[in-house]
């Protein structure tokens, strides 16, 4: 009774899975040389089975996109890999998606823009991303990971735009970054991240753009910014800081910075020095903070001490105050 009650359930769940296509050539042809046939998916598989063989249709060469898809999977299913070898996007945002195994994307060797954002995600296992190495977007946004392994990222030399911004990570390995020279922007938001590690940006010189908002952090470590020689905008909106060092920074790293956004912190003193070395900045924004409560407009040609002589910055003549007098009674700064 137990065996037909098995084979029961197991047909009744096959039958219950359902994955199809709508086709369709999604091409610019304002651009000759941009060609794009796209799978509009339809799948429902919410046990996660990965059983299917083939996706009705005749189009498993020309397809190069899966987007705007609908119906729900509890798992990347590896045949959209296997039949669509010439994929080149895969958007699954919103599936409901809890595990990413290392056979879902094993043969998507031409992928170069993945979105998982919005699903259920608890685990990705190791080797998930070894087969889309040539990978220049990823989208992990708002998912449920708690933790990222050591390694995940190692093949994706080649990515350039990273979020696992909305997910429990609470901390990350000091090296998650290590084989990601390209990374230009990353954005780390709401993830309760308490301590920036020293090594996570050391091996991403490239970075222009970098956001850590509305985590714990209380503390930015010495030098933790001095490899980011193209960091353009900084944000760390609404987080514990209470001081703000140019340690942080070395004078290369400021240079190029357009934008600084410190808003919503608790911050008491600026160190003077961060504003002179960052000679190309645009604006300051350091709404509701302890010595300041306004966003400041900069004239990137003003020159010499610019907080001190330029009425433009009277509003962090608090903050600048505060940092002379606990550096003097602390030893607070080294030196850029």
């Amino acid at each position: 009774m137990k065996e037909i009650l098995l084979i029961f359930l197991i047909i009744s769940n096959t039958f219950g899975q359902e994955i199809n296509c709508e086709y369709e050539d999604t091409s610019d042809f304002g651009d000759e040389n941009k060609k794009t046939f796209t799978c509009r998916l339809r799948i429902y598989n919410p046990s996660g089975f990965d059983d299917f063989e083939k996706i009705p249709g005749n189009h498993d060469d020309d397809v190069n996109a899966i987007e705007k898809s609908t119906g729900h999977t509890s798992i990347i299913p590896s045949v959209l890999c296997k039949q669509f070898r010439n994929l080149e996007i895969l958007s699954l945002a919103e599936k409901e998606i809890k595990i990413v195994s290392r056979e879902a994307m094993e043969n998507c060797r031409n992928l170069g823009a993945l979105y998982l954002s919005n699903n259920k995600i608890r685990e990705i296992h190791r080797d998930a991303f070894e087969g889309p190495r040539g990978l220049r977007f990823l989208d992990l946004e708002g998912n449920q990971i708690e933790q990222l392994s050591d390694g995940l990222f190692r093949s994706l030399s080649k990515l350039e735009w990273l979020s696992i911004s909305n997910n429990p990570l609470h901390e990350l390995p000091e090296n998650i970054f290590k084989s990601m020279a390209a990374l230009q922007y990353l954005y780390i938001s709401n993830c309760d991240i308490v301590d920036i590690k020293l090594d996570w940006f050391s091996s991403i010189p490239r970075l222009i753009y970098l956001e850590m908002s509305h985590n714990r952090i209380d503390e930015l470590p010495i030098a933790v910014f001095a490899s980011l020689n193209e960091l353009r905008h900084l944000i760390m909106s609404n987080n514990q800081l209470t001081v703000l060092n140019s340690n942080a920074f070395h004078p290369s790293s400021l240079k190029n910075l357009k934008s600084l956004t410190f808003n919503g912190n608790s911050i008491e003193a600026v160190d003077p020095d961060i504003f002179d070395a960052a000679e190309n900045l645009k604006i300051a924004r350091f709404y509701k903070n302890e010595c300041v409560d306004d966003a400041v407009e900069v004239d990137a040609t003003t020159k010499g001490k610019i907080v001190l002589n330029d009425d433009k910055f009277s509003v962090f003549y608090d903050c600048i105050s505060n940092f002379d007098y606990i550096d003097g009674k602390n030893g607070l700064k080294d030196e850029l």
